[in-house]
């Protein structure tokens, strides 16, 4: 009968584990760009980026095999919130503000 609440609490940590080791996905809010060897790379608002370590207000994050700093407010956690990112940057980028192509 003692042994239950060491059960418990055993698969409890274990469950914490597992959740520690997910990566955590974040989205680009803005356009990126990274230098790298071959020069240098443009990563579009929407990118999904896993965060790989916080330094205070700075991120290293990783998009495909690329790893890289970005300021925390440059990314986004929020799904829903990644495509109206990519969006909004290519308005402005045609420059007439409007969602109609």
């Amino acid at each position: 009968m003692k042994l239950r609440p060491l059960v418990a609490c055993s698969l409890f940590w274990i469950s914490s584990l597992v959740a520690a080791a997910e990566p955590e996905v974040a989205f680009l809010r803005e356009q990126v760009s990274v230098t790298t060897r071959y020069g240098v790379t443009g990563l579009p608002p929407g990118t999904r980026v896993t965060i790989v370590s916080r330094h205070g207000s700075r991120m290293t994050i990783k998009s495909e095999d690329q790893q890289f700093d970005v300021s925390a407010d440059q990314l986004t956690t929020d799904a829903e919130a990644a495509p109206a990112a990519g969006g909004f940057a290519a308005r402005r980028q045609d420059g007439t503000g409007s969602t109609n192509p």
